[in-house]
């Protein structure tokens, strides 16, 4: 009987409290922003866009104006975010498209974020702050958010748009511009990669990732981008890059081309990269080994440190004049350092004759690297001044043996990768022999080595060993 009488109140007052419970949730959460400002917890934000009715909108925009603090600001518009699919979500796209083309840079970049998450109605605004966006950052945040979106149909205009606006972090890491330049055709890569390469707009690291990408397609592609690029480009850090990938992929730029830089380039680093091709195509002409000693006895950095690189290429009287000329006192220590590294690689004992020479105490640093070099190749580590050497030198240099040469690091770093990850086993890594029984197996799923012969392991996924 009692419950009979009770139900109908009980039920009712339920009712009650469930249609209020969202006006006094949203009352609560304005009166915690007035009250708390800055200072609020991320969630309530979000807490206020879950309810996704007009008075949270409304709410949202009211706490716009009572925050101070720009990042807090973003957070507001970050929370939008939870309007996906309901009624208002077209409204609350216009709102944020407002705040990413606005004054306030951090407000902007939040909005943005934000709009990226509304899948395929946020595309076409993304497109257009893309073209009007006030900075940079907004700009290549919303290419950020548009990677994805691109995917199942890359063309030239969304190619051209990436690489003119894309900038990490703001529109992802580097490895997701690469993951991205990967999705264009081999067609499009060919037409449309040599134009970009020369847009001065795109920033030089999105063009070096575009020489990055086309040195991993076929050569059909590849060898004509990567020689125009060397060729024409600039600034000149393309140049650098495109010979540097032409020698990692084997492929020969043009020998009068390479000739000329070998010569002389608008970089040290440029002439040194011309000169390895040089090597690799005509190592055995008697013109370049004439130039190689000419280049030791040149009062030009660039020159002296092809010398020294190369030294291992000349006969051993050339090898004797060339190192006296490039470990002459007056020359730079980056110079005489280059020539003793290839003193150690060779361990000619004439050269020894010729390090000991050019000993001098008062040289501190250049003493202090030639006297660890001799070291290496004499195991004496008791001789402690110039004179000590050439002492002992005279008393041991008709006994004295060489040790046998070691490889040239650079014949190893400039190898082909390509030819050298498709060449026979030979039981070494990159020229080295291992001394121990224990081995070590490191899988490596960098970008780079993803792109290089991936191994399929299952479906749709690869990794490097």
């Amino acid at each position: 009987m009692l419950r009979s009488h009770i139900s109908p109140w009980f039920l009712g007052a339920i009712s009650l409290i469930v249609t209020r419970a969202p006006a006094q949730t949203l009352d609560d959460r304005i009166e915690e922003v007035r009250l708390q400002r800055d200072a609020l917890r991320i969630g309530a934000f979000v807490e206020i866009a879950e309810l996704r009715s007009e008075e949270a909108l409304q709410a949202l925009e009211a706490s716009l104006r009572l925050v101070e603090l720009p990042v807090t600001r973003q957070r507001i518009y970050e929370a939008c975010v939870e309007f996906r699919g309901c009624e208002l979500e077209e409204e609350v796209i216009e709102f944020l498209v407002e705040a990413a083309n606005g004054k306030d840079a951090v407000a902007a970049l939040g909005a943005t974020r934000a709009l990226g998450e509304f899948e395929a109605p946020g595309v076409e605004a993304l497109q257009k702050i893309l073209k009007r966006g006030r900075s940079a950052e907004v700009r290549a945040t919303a290419v950020g958010e548009l990677l994805s979106h691109w995917s199942p149909a890359l063309d030239s205009e969304r190619l051209k748009l990436a690489v003119e606006q894309a900038r990490t972090p703001y529109s992802g890491s580097r490895s997701d511009l690469i993951s991205f330049l990967r999705r264009a055709p081999n067609q499009l890569a060919a037409s449309d990669y040599p134009k970009l390469l020369k847009q001065k707009r795109a920033p030089i690291e999105n063009r070096l990732l575009l020489l990055d990408d086309l040195a991993q397609r076929p050569e059909r592609v590849a060898e004509p981008g990567l020689v125009t690029t060397l060729e024409q480009a600039k600034p000149i850090e393309l140049r650098e890059r495109a010979l540097e990938l032409c020698l990692d992929r084997d492929i020969a730029p043009p020998l009068d081309l390479v000739r000329e830089l070998s010569r002389a380039a608008p970089s040290d680093e440029l002439q040194w990269l011309a000169a390895l091709a040089r090597q690799r195509a005509e190592g055995d002409s008697k013109l370049w080994k004439e130039e190689i000693r000419r280049f030791a006895l040149s009062s030009q950095i660039g020159d002296q440190k092809i010398a020294a690189t190369l030294l291992h290429t000349l006969g051993p009287r050339d090898q004797v004049s060339s190192l006296t000329a490039l470990l002459r006192p007056g020359n730079p220590l980056a110079t005489r350092s280059a020539a003793l590294d290839a003193v150690g690689r060779l361990q000619s004992a004439a050269l020894v004759d010729v390090v000991i020479e050019s000993l001098e105490d008062h040289d501190t640093i250049y003493f202090a690297h030639a006297r660890r070099m001799l070291i290496d190749l004499t195991r004496r580590r008791d001789l402690g001044s110039a004179r000590d050497w050439r002492v002992w030198w005279r008393q041991e240099e008709e006994g004295f043996a060489a040790l046998p040469p070691r490889e040239d690091y650079n014949i190893w770093r400039f190898q082909s990768t390509w030819s050298l990850m498709r060449g026979k086993a030979d039981g070494t890594l990159f020229g080295l022999e291992p001394k121990t029984e224990a081995v070590v197996f490191v899988v490596d799923t960098s970008t780079q080595m993803q792109r290089l012969l991936p191994v399929e392991i299952a479906e749709g996924e690869a990794v490097r060993m």
